[in-house]
């Protein structure tokens, strides 16, 4: 069950084939992003590919911010528009 119901747009997050966002990192497809998670805590952590196995925590961000993310066209601009703008950057590594 999704906090606050479903993703911002009315997409189900059963469409992802899980019911609320996973625990563990989630590759995707992006020239910039390899991979993102959401934290109970209210925290979407991404990892950029030039990273060097350090990540970012963007904080406040519920679990429809992950599920927008996913269904984003372009990671990198999900990440320059949606959240630097929006949410807490934290660096980790």
């Amino acid at each position: 069950m999704l906090v606050n119901g479903n993703p911002s747009d009315g997409a189900s997050a059963m469409q992802y084939g899980f019911e609320t966002p996973p625990s563990g990192w989630v590759a995707v497809e992006s020239s910039n992003v390899e991979a993102i998670r959401w934290d109970p805590s209210h925290e979407l952590h991404v990892r950029f590919k030039n990273g060097k196995g350090s990540y970012y925590r963007y904080l406040g961000a519920g679990p429809n911010v992950f599920f927008d993310m996913l269904r984003s066209s372009s990671k990198g601009r999900y990440v320059a528009y949606i959240l630097r703008p929006r949410y807490t950057a934290v660096k980790v590594g």
